[in-house]
């Protein structure tokens, strides 16, 4: 269980910092036509991608860390469980908003970097329950 909850927490990890280093900047540069156009098109494909990882690595590092016990696992499912709240705490209700197109031209720009710094720490949380689980093996 653990080879198997170490990829799902790294690729998760490794897809977020992707998301965060390429995605985001990008995203961030276009005008707000443009911008909802591609979130029209790229934000399914991104939550079609997104949301069973996510689970898959959140329900592994419970599940690793119930049978193992170990203070790194119970970091790394602790770390895994805070980044799946984060949807509901915030990615959620924006990306919703963002769907229908809700924010006018002086807002959006704001609203993407609210989006970046939230993303910004559930990557940062990721990428700490992946070093977790490494200093556990």
């Amino acid at each position: 269980m653990y080879e198997l909850t170490l990829i799902l927490v790294g690729l998760l990890a490794g897809s977020l910092l992707t998301e965060g280093m390429v995605l985001v900047p990008f995203w961030r540069s276009l005008p707000m036509d443009k911008f909802y156009e591609l979130h029209g098109s790229g934000g399914p494909r991104l939550f079609r991608y997104f949301a069973p990882l996510t689970a898959l690595a959140v329900v592994a590092s419970i599940v690793h860390a119930v049978t193992d016990g170990d203070i790194g696992s119970w970091i790394a499912a602790s770390l895994c469980c805070l980044t799946f709240a984060s949807f509901f705490v915030f990615f959620r209700a924006v990306n919703n908003k963002l769907s229908a197109h809700a924010y006018n031209e002086a807002d959006l720009p704001k609203v993407l970097e609210r989006w970046a710094i939230w993303h910004h720490a559930r990557t940062f949380m990721m990428l700490a329950a992946f070093a977790a689980l490494s200093f556990v093996a």
